[in-house]
């Protein structure tokens, strides 16, 4: 993580993006999640410091009738959370949905977007 903070500040990187943090766990802490959270915390905080905008991506299992954030548990560092799922549509298809969780320091729509 030390690298990926001392490359941001050597090509002055504004933003960074983390696709995916299931591969980037794994990279990183395979056999420790707590470990993984405690490092992409310090990170986080780190970069944020240094005015980086975060990008990051996780796949969720998902459920039809659950609708997790995340299985590492992190929501609490994020300023923003965008969830895309399908939904069944009429019995037969299914549609694309987006859905703005959580806008830190926002007033979001709490509508449901059809894409």
């Amino acid at each position: 993580m030390h690298e990926i903070l001392d490359a941001v500040r050597k090509i002055g990187a504004k933003r960074l993006v983390i696709d995916s943090l299931a591969g980037f766990e794994m990279a990183l802490a395979p056999a420790s999640a707590p470990t993984f959270r405690e490092s992409l915390y310090r990170m986080i905080t780190a970069l944020t410091g240094v005015g980086v905008t975060i990008l990051s991506t996780v796949e969720v299992n998902e459920s039809f009738t659950e609708f997790p954030f995340s299985y590492l548990l992190i929501s609490f560092l994020t300023d923003d959370i965008i969830r895309l799922r399908y939904v069944m549509h009429r019995r037969h298809s299914f549609r694309k949905i987006l859905v703005v969780i959580k806008m830190r320091g926002g007033n979001h729509s709490k509508d449901i977007a059809r894409i």
